[in-house]
């Protein structure tokens, strides 16, 4: 008998004994499985690169447009106050500064050069190139460059004007333009510049609600508030763009207004006159003389009943307190007079209050009526035409709350208003606010602002700055 065989048998080996062919098949998969997860690293390394080069390009391209941007308000700035002491004329009418070495961090370096034409025949235009080097091993220079048009600055370039909020109410609101150096208002051939604008950044910085905006709204960051029957168009504005946008014209509204408030202060004379004379027709009152200037300082002043005001001449009042206006009563402008009226108080026009309103054959002219609201404290005063009132002036008011509305059926406003809040409740379908496009040019103050700009893509559209460079040497 063959002795028993004392050999595990293969099952009853150790662990760790395995014959060869089943080790180097686990070897195998091993293998495979490195490297499987090393091209998933691969992939996802390279995802992550993709994603830092695309995030970099990000930044550089917002930093290029901000050293852009700061290049153009830097010739703004220069060209506002005829600073020139850093800029070279290097060719006729054309003024040149650069700005070098920018850090911007991590190695890179920032720089623009910007070049101001301001010939007599057009208005200023910059253009601006900015540039940014990211150094160390990857040095790359990029790039880009900007046009930007200026226009004049006006107490009253646009009609209704807001620090904070602008506020329409009810439906049958109409804001439209006209321009009174060429014909007067027309409600059957209005012009499409009813112009509003709020520097506000915060939400519902402009309610539209169901006005008929027939012009521009512009904020300074969010976009206006539109109900279901508001719109916002213009003559040239596609019809099929209104019906997909709700009667929108998104070429129309802009989110970057912006616009300075100046506080005003009444002008100082020692010489005070007041006239109130009581002749016929009863209640009939006159101020200022033909063909004179003349200076009335109040406590305060009012009108009521059928009273009647008569501006004569250039009259300059000072009121240090409130302003009311009611029932009939009425301002009227002699021909060739003109009246500026500093208030420190509120003012109140209600019933069937008129202002400058003029005639048919003669209407009165927003620019020959000047209100300057004078209380520094924001929301110090208030301003409100109510009823059936009818104002053609320029009212400029940045620290006061102007309402205007409340269920009359002709109410009006022809001209323009500065406000820090405004507030316009409508009524019937003859309400309206109407924007006197002669005031702009009229009361401009020698500066100008930026009104749009471009960016210069292709190689047709960009300009060389090696002439500019080279002048600056």
């Amino acid at each position: 008998m063959e002795p028993e065989s004392t050999s595990p048998s293969p099952q009853e080996r150790a662990p760790w004994y395995r014959p060869a062919r089943i080790k180097g098949s686990v070897l195998l998969v091993t293998l495979l499985l490195a490297m499987i997860m090393g091209s998933v690293a691969v992939g996802y390394l390279q995802l992550t690169a993709g994603d830092i080069r695309v995030s970099d390009s990000a930044y550089l391209q917002n930093a290029l447009l901000n050293l852009a941007e700061a290049g153009a308000e830097e010739a703004t700035w220069v060209l506002n106050r005829e600073e020139w002491d850093s800029w070279v004329e290097f060719e006729t009418a054309q003024f040149a500064a650069q700005f070098q070495g920018i850090d911007l961090g991590s190695g890179r370096k920032g720089s623009y050069v910007v070049v101001l034409s301001y010939p007599m025949t057009r208005l200023p235009m910059i253009h601006v190139e900015a540039e940014i080097e990211t150094g160390g091993n990857w040095n790359r220079r990029h790039v880009r460059q900007l046009e930007i048009e200026l226009e004049p600055r006006s107490l009253f370039s646009s009609g209704m004007v807001a620090r904070d909020t602008i506020t329409l109410n009810g439906n049958n609101f109409t804001v439209d333009s006209f321009d009174s150096s060429i014909a007067p208002y027309n409600a059957a051939q209005p012009n499409d510049n009813g112009s509003i604008g709020s520097a506000s950044i915060d939400l519902d910085s402009v309610v539209v609600g169901n006005a008929n905006v027939f012009g521009t709204v512009a904020t300074g960051k969010e976009d206006p508030d539109v109900g279901p029957n508001g719109m916002i168009w213009g003559k040239d504005s596609d019809p099929q763009v209104l019906a997909d946008n709700d009667g929108i014209d998104p070429n129309r509204v802009s989110t970057d207004f912006s616009a300075d408030f100046k506080d005003i202060e009444p002008p100082e004379t020692p010489v005070v006159h007041y006239t109130n004379h009581a002749v016929a027709p009863p209640h009939q009152r006159y101020m200022g003389e033909d063909g004179e200037s003349t200076f009335y300082k109040l406590s305060e002043y009012s009108l009521s009943g059928q009273e009647h005001l008569t501006i004569r001449g250039d009259v300059t009042l000072v009121v240090d307190g409130d302003i009311s206006l009611g029932g009939q009563s009425e301002i009227t402008l002699a021909d060739g007079a003109n009246v500026t009226v500093y208030v420190g108080g509120d003012v109140s026009m209600g019933g069937n209050t008129a202002v400058n309103n003029g005639t048919v054959l003669n209407p009165g002219i927003a620019q020959n009526f000047l209100l300057f609201g004078t209380n520094p404290e924001s929301g110090g005063q208030s301003i409100s035409l109510q009823g059936n009132g009818q104002l053609a002036a320029a009212v400029y008011a940045p620290n006061a709350h102007f309402t205007m509305g409340g269920g009359g059926s002709d109410g009006a406003f022809y001209g323009a208003v500065v406000a820090q809040e405004v507030q316009i409740n409508g009524g019937s379908s003859n309400y309206g606010f109407h924007y006197d496009e002669a005031l702009a040019p009229e009361f401009a103050d020698g500066s100008f602002k930026m009104v749009s700009w471009k960016e210069l893509h292709a190689a047709g559209q960009r300009i060389s700055f090696d002439a500019v460079r080279a002048a600056l040497q």
